[in-house]
C-alpha cells in the first residue's frame, strides 16, 4: 500500500491509516495468537496420549490423570501470555516496517526481511526474559 501511495490516499480522505490498517491487524493477532497456542496445546496433549496408549500401553485415563497431576494452571497462563506477547511483537514489527517502507517495490521485500529478523530477535530476547522470570518465581 505504501508503494502505490494508498496510505497517502487514506490520509487525504481523512482516514487515519494507523486506525484503519494497524488496529484491526493487532486485534486479529491478539485473538489468533493465543487461540493457535491453545489448539497446539490440546493437539500436543492428544498426540502424547495416543503415543502413550500405543507405545507404552498406558490407558488414556491414566495419561489424563498424570497430566492433571503434573500440569498446573500457571503453565497454561505462562504459555498463553508468551503467545500473546510474541503475537504483539510480530504485529507491531510488521506494521512498523510496512508503514516505513519506501516507495519502490524492492523496499517491500526489504521490509519483509527486516520484519522477520526483528521479530525473531525480539521473540528470542523476550523468551529469555520469560524464562528468567519463571525460574526466579518457581525456584527463587
Amino acid at each position: 500500500m505504501q508503494v502505490r501511495s494508498e496510505i497517502d490516499a487514506l490520509s487525504t480522505m481523512g482516514i487515519n491509516p494507523v486506525r484503519f490498517l494497524i488496529v484491526p491487524r493487532m486485534v486479529a493477532i491478539t485473538i489468533t495468537g493465543p487461540a493457535l497456542t491453545l489448539m497446539g496445546i490440546f493437539i500436543g496433549i492428544a498426540g502424547g496420549m495416543l503415543v502413550a496408549w500405543g507405545q507404552l500401553d498406558m490407558s488414556p485415563a491414566t495419561f489424563w490423570a498424570r497430566i492433571v497431576d503434573r500440569v498446573e494452571l500457571l503453565d497454561f497462563v505462562h504459555g498463553l501470555g508468551k503467545s500473546l506477547v510474541f503475537a504483539w511483537i510480530i504485529g507491531l514489527s510488521g506494521s512498523y516496517m510496512g508503514m516505513n517502507a519506501s516507495g519502490d517495490a524492492g523496499s517491500v521485500g526489504t521490509a519483509t526481511t527486516r520484519t522477520v529478523v526483528v521479530s525473531v530477535f525480539f521473540i528470542i530476547l523476550v523468551d529469555a526474559i520469560f524464562a528468567t522470570i519463571t525460574t526466579f518465581v518457581r525456584h527463587g
